[in-house]
């Protein structure tokens, strides 16, 4: 392939990274795969990347994006009473990260497994990998935080096994699960 193209941005590499995590998984992804995609020189690429490391933080915060803006906007259609307050938005959360997972499963496998552990520090992932930190953060309440932490540790095990195929749970056993762990976290009186 003649390696003639020139790029206009990083988003070309990004979305040719998102095709090849997609379709092969994150164990292929390389930067000798991606410029050969591109049809330019591994020297190309790094003008506007530095690193593979960065492509796949890149890749984090696009699949994060997708994911709350999807989030944002299942929550607006809701009645206000019931988008209020961190059990809202963790079953909200909780739906969306399955369907988005259903529908992007090797990346979504990146996100919750080598993403999660390489990138669980870099600031502007923080709010992703940790969800329900800004509803606990500033809280003195131990048993809120505790409760914040219990729901996200299980939907993240729960969305683990699924994506993994090792517990094929269905959306709605899943919902069912999250609903529950939230309903005795937070003593909801059902």
């Amino acid at each position: 392939m003649g390696r003639n193209k020139i790029l206009h941005d990083k988003k070309q590499i990004i979305d040719i990274a998102v095709i090849i995590v997609e379709e092969e998984g994150i164990e292929v992804l390389s930067a000798r795969r991606i410029a050969s995609e591109l049809g330019v020189s591994s020297m190309t690429m790094y003008n506007y990347v530095s690193n593979i490391d960065e492509v796949k933080r890149e890749l984090m915060i696009r699949g994060y994006n997708e994911l709350f803006r999807d989030i944002t906007q299942k929550l607006a259609l809701k009645e206000k009473a019931q988008r209020n307050g961190v059990s809202a938005f963790i079953k909200t959360y909780a739906e969306q990260f399955y369907e988005y997972g259903a529908k992007h499963k090797n990346l979504m496998k990146f996100m919750l497994g080598e993403g999660y552990t390489k990138f669980y520090a870099d600031a502007e992932l923080r709010l992703f990998v940790n969800p329900l930190q800004s509803f606990y953060k500033y809280s003195k309440d131990r048993d809120y935080k505790l409760a914040c932490r219990i729901c996200e540790d299980m939907m993240f095990s729960e969305l683990k096994k699924y994506i993994n195929g090792i517990n094929p749970l269905s959306k709605e056993e899943f919902l069912y699960q999250v609903e529950y762990c939230v309903d005795r976290v937070f003593d909801t009186g059902k």
